[in-house]
């Protein structure tokens, strides 16, 4: 596997994977009309592009060496949460998405990535990393809690019209 940061020019290929990758595991769970709306407006070319070149915004990729270097895998930290609870003032890391291929589930790619949101959080000085999960996930509730994260309270996560209840997690640093 290659781990790296991701450059202009990946913004198209990491549009395309988040759809995949989101479809891939919630699609169902949604009308074809909300889930349109979710893909285009989170994972479309110019909003990728954008968080790239910011510097609030911090991605790492994960591709598979021994497939031509295919992208299987990336997450994201962004140094301004957006999620609706009372956070910790400027001390707040946000880690937004963590995407792995299901043919890749198991493997150590999503170990690997959460391993780097926490040292890139704690290397920019934030004290505190908060997440977003499903509440009816708990394959990823269980991830994050054996990363030391915990249940702080609910939320709501809109795809579309449709609301999907959810519970924020937070991980001191």
């Amino acid at each position: 596997m290659i781990f790296r940061p991701p450059v202009a020019n990946d913004a198209a290929m990491l549009a395309q994977f988040g759809r995949d990758s989101f479809c891939e595991a919630f699609a169902h769970l949604y009308s074809a009309e909300n889930l349109t709306t979710f893909l285009n407006d989170v994972h479309n070319i110019e909003n990728i592009n954008a968080q790239i070149e910011a510097n609030n915004v911090h991605y790492m990729l994960a591709e598979d060496a021994a497939d031509n270097g295919k992208l299987i895998g990336y997450c994201k930290i962004s140094e301004k949460s957006k999620l609706d609870y009372d956070q910790n003032g400027p001390h707040t890391c946000e880690f937004s998405q963590l995407y792995v291929l299901a043919s890749h589930h198991g493997s150590g790619v999503a170990q690997k990535l959460m391993d780097w949101a926490i040292q890139s959080a704690k290397s920019r000085g934030f004290k505190e990393l908060v997440l977003s999960v499903y509440s009816d996930n708990p394959r990823a509730q269980s991830f994050y809690q054996k990363y030391g994260f915990t249940y702080y309270c609910d939320t709501i996560f809109m795809v579309g019209t449709h609301r999907d209840d959810e519970y924020i997690y937070r991980l001191i640093l």
